[in-house]
């Protein structure tokens, strides 16, 4: 958009000033009028100060179509970047990069294309307006040589040669909403998946039967464990030693869910518990509940605050009451998980706890291990 070659003069903020009787965009008698308003930052609060100019009823109406033809520029601009930047919603498998990339260059494109297309349409609709403005001081900005120069010999101040901004620029508009939607909706499109090796060795990872991240085992004392971003909608996991050239086993069809966090536990070794801590009075579980779960190859929570540990003792909030949940790794199953005792043994473990704790039996609790042990040391394991 081109800019516009004009005249400034500046007038002090308190000064009386005289103002031609013609429009001040093309020079025919000024029956009407619009203003202009610029902010002024003073004495440590916004201002807003206002000046009206001299227009024609034709120069006022033309002022209309183009403030019109902006806001329809700008709400294009944003349509088509809101609409681009779903395009994660629509291709999720598209690496991560790229589903940032391409929305926001297509969006710019589309920005500077509709700019150019309309540059007629929105280009100067004023004839002068307040360029700037202090405390002390005000700038105008006039397009008319003759009209500027009326206007400075009544006000004795120089018009001086001066350009503004001819016309919208609504790409960083496109930029801001593009690039910041996109890569929004990229992590929501491609959730993490955490995967818990809880076995003696290292595991390849495999998903819909290609090879993805290699899953050290929990005895590495990890500070976290791995986790791989997965496009939402169905898929297989599976896994396999170390340089294998095929998974070993892989799951049912499993949907990884737009929202929600996810767990693989390759070869269901390990058993979890969710610890739920409430922090104020007036804190509630909701429809939540803690303790042992079932043992699964694939998971999907609500939420988790806390990975593979405990919950703080208190947190810090805004609010009077707040909600954690942890996931914790049940050592019961790891103990049965490496000495290979069987999974059927193990998920009725897992069964047996869920149900001590629903019934509040510290001892049946116990007793669930101690059933687990000898049912393996029946199969000699």
């Amino acid at each position: 958009m081109a800019d516009i070659s004009g005249f400034s003069a500046t007038l002090g903020a308190q000064d009386a000033f005289s103002m031609p009787g013609r429009c001040c965009r093309c020079g025919e008698p000024g029956d009407q009028s619009l203003a202009s308003t610029v902010q002024v930052q003073a004495f440590g609060r916004r201002r807003t100060r206002s000046v009206t100019f001299p227009y024609c009823a034709a120069c006022v109406a033309r002022a209309a179509r183009v403030t019109r033809a902006r806001a329809r520029l700008t709400w294009a601009v944003l349509g088509l970047s809101l609409v681009l930047a779903c395009l994660a919603l629509v291709v999720p498998s598209l690496p991560q990069a790229l589903l940032v990339a391409v929305p926001t260059g297509l969006a710019l494109f589309a920005a500077f294309a509709l700019t150019s297309r309309s540059a007629d349409a929105t280009h100067a609709p004023y004839g002068a307006w307040l360029s700037k403005a202090t405390s002390d001081k005000t700038t105008f900005f006039m397009t008319r040589p003759d009209w500027a120069a009326h206007f400075g010999d009544g006000n004795k101040v120089p018009a001086v040669p001066s350009r503004q901004r001819g016309g919208p620029r609504p790409w960083p508009l496109a930029l801001i909403v593009a690039a910041g939607l996109s890569t929004l909706l990229s992590f929501l499109a491609r959730p993490a998946v955490h995967v818990d090796n809880e076995g003696p060795s290292p595991v390849q990872i495999w998903i819909d039967g290609k090879k993805s991240i290699v899953a050290r085992p929990m005895t590495a004392k990890l500070e976290e464990r791995a986790h791989v971003r997965v496009s939402f909608g169905m898929h297989r996991f599976g896994w396999s030693a170390e340089g294998a050239s095929a998974p070993t086993a892989q799951t049912e069809p499993y949907k990884i869910e737009l929202a929600g966090d996810h767990l693989y536990n390759p070869g269901s070794t390990a058993c979890y518990y969710l610890d739920l801590s409430l922090y104020g009075s007036g804190a509630s579980a909701g429809a939540m509940t803690a303790g042992p779960m079932s043992i699964s190859e694939m998971y999907t929570f609500e939420h988790i605050d806390s990975w593979f540990s405990e919950n703080p003792k208190a947190v810090s909030t805004k609010s009077s009451t707040e909600k954690r949940v942890s996931l914790q790794p049940e050592a019961g199953c790891f103990v049965l998980s490496e000495h290979q005792c069987p999974l059927p043994i193990r998920k009725d473990l897992a069964e047996c706890r869920k149900v001590a704790y629903a019934k509040e039996d510290k001892d049946g609790y116990t007793a669930c291990f101690t059933h687990a042990v000898e049912a393996c040391h029946k199969l000699g394991k």
